[in-house]
């Protein structure tokens, strides 16, 4: 059984559902049920443009300089900067996937800075035709 998914803000204390209908239906569906409420936050992913210039630049550019495929440029820059490491763990990499907006953003910078200082220039996003 799949388990829906209903997006919902919080606002003055209660939860506001984005589609009302969707979920008045749903909830009618399980009446009489003993159902669990499990309450997640949710972040705004990286827009599709957004993604575009991460791997058609700040990944594609410098894996065709070092001869090497996106996926492994990607893996490069993710042993350089998503190592995480608590204490008596083994150390592990971060997803891309799993950064905010603002952690994806920063971690952008951070390869474009690290291709700047081996002579590799990674575009403006706003200067890139997506």
């Amino acid at each position: 059984m799949i388990t829906p998914i209903f997006l919902a803000f919080v606002k003055k204390g209660k939860v506001v559902f984005k589609d009302t209908n969707s979920i008045a239906s749903y909830l009618s569906s399980l009446e009489g049920k003993s159902v669990q409420v499990v309450i997640k936050t949710w972040r705004k992913s990286r827009t599709n443009q957004q993604n575009r210039w991460y791997w058609r630049c700040v990944v594609g550019i410098p894996a065709e300089y070092y001869g090497y495929l996106p996926e492994e440029m990607h893996d490069a820059f993710k042993l350089i900067f998503l190592r995480c490491h608590d204490e008596g763990k083994p150390e592990m990499l971060k997803s891309t996937t799993s950064l905010t907006t603002k952690e994806f953003s920063d971690y952008c910078e951070k390869c474009r800075q690290w291709c700047a200082e081996h002579d590799i220039v990674i575009p403006d996003p706003e200067t890139v035709d997506l």
